[in-house]
């Protein structure tokens, strides 16, 4: 995998998300936004290397976790959606000898079990802030409106992931993922 190729992507997308989302963004639809973080996340862990995709998967986690919309009143909280992109990372690279890795519907379909994942891990870490025994800031809107409104966003990643799924799988020489597939199961 080429790093330095795969940073650029994740931060264009990462910007095109910040400057076309938001309330009143052009891909807004009912309040939901899709996250391309996730499907690039998703198209490297059917793609790269296992070692590569879990590290570019907490880091792209990472990357959504400073950019996205605070889930605290107060400051972003790093590590959530972090932890959420490597467990969706881990599970596609446990199903990735089963599945027909270069193909953009299998990565379309592999979107929205990530971003079921990603969302249950981050509310309940979030939910866990509500605690008794921790002290941190109230999540924003409660932990079960925050898991409707991601709900809402991942049906949206999903779709979005037909279009820029097809466009990640043509830039496989770039990002330096065009190597023989070799670790399927048929």
């Amino acid at each position: 995998m080429n790093p330095a190729w795969a940073a650029v992507t994740a931060l264009v997308l990462a910007a095109l998300s910040e400057a076309l989302g938001g309330p009143a963004g052009f891909w807004t639809v009912a309040g939901a936004e899709p996250e391309p973080l996730l499907i690039f996340a998703v198209a490297l862990g059917l793609l790269a290397p296992e070692r590569q995709a879990l590290w570019s998967a907490i880091a792209l986690g990472a990357l959504s976790d400073l950019s996205g919309a605070p889930v605290a009143e107060t400051s972003p909280i790093v590590g959530p959606r972090a932890l959420g992109y490597a467990l969706a990372a881990w599970a596609i690279l446990r199903a990735r000898p089963l599945l027909v890795r270069d193909s953009w519907r299998t990565l379309a379909l592999a979107t929205p079990a990530a971003v079921i994942l990603v969302t249950v891990v981050s509310v309940a870490l979030l939910g866990l802030r509500q605690a008794p025994f921790f002290a941190g800031e109230p999540v924003v809107g409660g932990a079960g409106g925050y898991l409707l409104e991601r709900m809402g966003d991942g049906l949206y990643t999903a779709l979005l992931g037909v279009p820029l799924g097809w466009l990640l799988l043509r830039m496989r020489g770039v990002l330096g993922l065009g190597g023989r597939l070799r670790d399927r199961a048929y």
